[in-house]
Order: C-alpha cells, then structure tokens, then sequence
C-alpha cells in the first residue's frame, strides 16, 4: 500500500485580490476577498492611510483619506470556509483632491468565532487602492546623492530619488541603469532593487556590488523617462570603496 500525503487547510486563512486597485476619479472597482481555511471568518472593513519608508517598504500611516473619497459596499460581513465574496469599492468626485494619485489602504481584519473559551485567530490583509483625481499629469523624477555602504566584501548603493510628479512611479531595472567605471574601464552593471515611489515623495534606490579592490570610482545613473523621447535623466557621482 502506497500512502499519500493529505493536505489539511490551515484553520484561518484571507486573500484579497487584487492587492493593488487604480480607481479614476467617481469610478468604481472590485475586490475579490476569499477565505482559503477550514473554518468561517468574521470581517471587517477599515480605510487607514499608506506610506512607504525610504527604501520602499509599506507602513500604514497615521491619518487616512477622507472618508468620502472612498465608498465601500460593505464593511462587515462573514465568509464561510472555502468560499469568497466581493467587495464593490467606489472613488469619490475627489474634488477638493489635487490632481494625481492619492494612495490609500482598505484593510480586511478577519478573525475566526471562537467557540468555548477557545484561543482566537486574528488576521489583517491590506489592499492598496489609489484614488487618481482629474486634472493635469505631470511626471517628473530627479536623482538625488548617492551613499555606499560596506559590508563584507559587497558595498549597497544608496541613490537618492525624489518623485515631484503628481502620479505613483513604478522604478524598476528598465527605468534606472547604472554603470560602475574605474580608470575608464566598466566594472559593473548594478540592477536596482525594484520599488514604488508615491506621488509627491523621497526615497532611495539600492543596489549591490561586490567590491574589486579598494579606492575612488566612476558611478554614472541613468533615469529612463517613461515615454521614449524625452530625454534621459543622467547623474555621474565620484564614489570611494
């Protein structure tokens, strides 16, 4: 007899897709929010603001977006094990918003009924809805200083960058070449790790290199513009490792 692994669900389990939304000004969207675990869960629906530290991580923020600028069907409701619901989300006239993007969160805190003094399971899924209010579109992304940190034989460079456009940037290894140089001679090609910016923000870029060697080198920076014509944005800085 051949004996085959049983998969068991884990108890508790929430997903939400998808887990970033666009929604134009006054246009409406969808969220699938399924319970993936063996027992019912009991949801409620909260707004909290969105920001991301200076190398892009996510945190929720201490003051949300006014609470007209987005509608929610729903904002407690119970899913039965296995099963999923929709959440009919809707952006405001977001009149009184500047023009652009306004990054929010809508998260989903679950917790499984306890039954008999039981331990209670919590959990929270966040969904990142960006409200985009009418008006001008403008993009514009400057590269700032540039640091370096050692450690062990790599150095991580750390590069400035600043978003004074109205619109949340996607930065990934098509939008930022670099190019490490010593004495004429291309030692590296470095890939970013790959962020979001959010409109009207800082933040930095990171990028790993191993060390060849200690003393000064060339680092040149080159920010692709998202439409191809528009010039690149280029900044050389003289580092040491």
């Amino acid at each position: 007899m051949i004996a085959s692994p049983v998969v068991v669900p884990p108890p508790a389990a929430l997903a939400a897709a998808p887990a970033r939304l666009v929604l134009p000004a006054s246009q409406r969207g969808l969220i699938r929010v399924a319970n993936t675990g063996g027992a019912p869960l009991e949801v409620r629906v909260t707004r909290a603001g969105l920001t991301l530290g200076r190398e892009g991580r996510p945190a929720i923020a201490a003051k949300a977006a006014p609470a007209g600028w987005l509608l929610v069907s729903r904002t407690r409701f119970r899913i039965r094990a296995h099963r999923a619901v929709r959440l009919v989300v809707r952006a405001g006239p977001l009149r009184s918003a500047r023009p652009g993007d306004h990054s929010t969160l809508l998260l989903l805190s679950a917790q499984r009924p306890s039954r008999g003094g039981g331990v209670r399971v919590a959990l929270r899924v966040g969904v990142v809805v960006v409200l985009r209010a009418r008006g001008r579109i403008e993009q514009q992304l400057s590269l700032g200083s540039a640091h370096v940190r050692r450690r062990g034989n790599r150095a991580v460079l750390r590069i400035g960058i600043v978003n004074r456009g109205n619109l949340d940037e996607w930065i990934g290894g098509s939008r930022v070449q670099l190019t490490l140089r010593r004495a004429g001679h291309v030692l590296a090609r470095p890939a970013i790790v790959p962020r979001r910016l959010l409109a009207r923000s800082s933040g930095v870029l990171l990028a790993a290199v191993r060390l060849r060697g200690r003393g000064p080198y060339r680092l040149e920076a080159r920010l692709l513009r998202p439409r191809p014509r528009n010039p690149a944005v280029r900044r050389v800085y003289r580092i040491v490792l």
